[in-house]
């Protein structure tokens, strides 16, 4: 055989053998896998009650409460149904006529949340009966409500107010199978908004009270009874729950304390 022939062919097989040890390799992993899920910040209205109010029979039916005073619930698309707010028409209203009214929110979400500041406006009068829609700033009369001062500015013929309350978890304990609590007498702690922390199953208490005067101060009762006569007003509130930080937990600790001891290379 040709020598030379015989080493070109030996070269490449030489080569080759060389390029295999270059790529051929031991291999090892460690891999971590997640599952994130976010939560949600959902709220509902489960109860409200008016407790006190004035209002005529206007059409002598005997029915004052859904008739004269409506409180019509909204509700959500959930499978079934849950209330998300409440519409309250009052037809009619008069000097010191007044509502007291309470309602009791639910945290349903699966995250914790703070109640933040309400947000309250008034408009009217306006001549006819109008929507649910939001209020706006073109509206004939608005006024944005100070939820801290407890009035409304400019309007001293209408008082209006509005307080939380917390659930006693101190004095009438109870566990998760037994939320949310029914009985507004067990909310005694007084709630301003973002003050406390509303876990999951919680629930807040809130109070309105409404009352048109007679008469105050630049307005006199002959003034009052013409602006408002036939008239209607318009009340918008809103408090909305943001989902509050959770607590820090720390991922080194008894769980994680095993019988088992670390491999160490001999």
């Amino acid at each position: 055989m040709n020598k030379k022939l015989l080493t070109a062919l030996i070269l490449p097989l030489f080569l080759l053998s060389l390029v295999s040890f270059g790529y051929a390799h031991w291999t090892d992993s460690v891999t971590k896998q997640y599952k994130l899920r976010p939560g949600t910040v959902e709220i509902h209205v489960i109860q409200w009650h008016v407790d006190s109010t004035t209002a005529y029979d206007m059409n002598c039916n005997g029915v004052v409460i859904g008739d004269e005073l409506q409180i019509i619930p909204v509700y959500d698309d959930h499978d079934p149904p849950e209330v998300i707010g409440v519409q309250i028409k009052a037809d009619p209203i008069f000097p010191s006529w007044h509502l007291e009214f309470k309602m009791l929110i639910h945290v349903k979400g699966r995250l914790a949340v703070r109640f933040e500041e309400a947000q309250i406006a008034l408009a009217g009068p306006f001549p006819e009966d109008p929507c649910f829609e939001p209020i706006m700033e073109t509206d004939p009369g608005y006024v944005e409500y100070d939820y801290a001062a407890q009035e409304f500015p400019d309007v001293p013929w209408l008082e209006y107010k509005t307080k939380m309350f917390k659930h006693d978890d101190f004095t009438y304990p109870h566990t998760a199978d037994e939320k949310p609590c029914y009985d507004k007498s067990h909310y005694t702690i007084p709630a301003a908004p973002t003050e406390f922390r509303y876990k999951p199953c919680d629930s807040i208490l809130i109070v309105q009270y409404l009352h048109l005067k007679q008469e105050a101060e630049g307005w006199p009762q002959e003034r009052l009874q013409k602006y408002l006569s036939c008239h209607w007003l318009r009340i918008d509130w809103e408090i909305e729950a943001v989902n509050e930080v959770g607590p820090e937990w720390g991922s080194w600790g008894a769980e994680y304390e095993t019988d088992w001891e670390p491999y160490v290379d001999p």
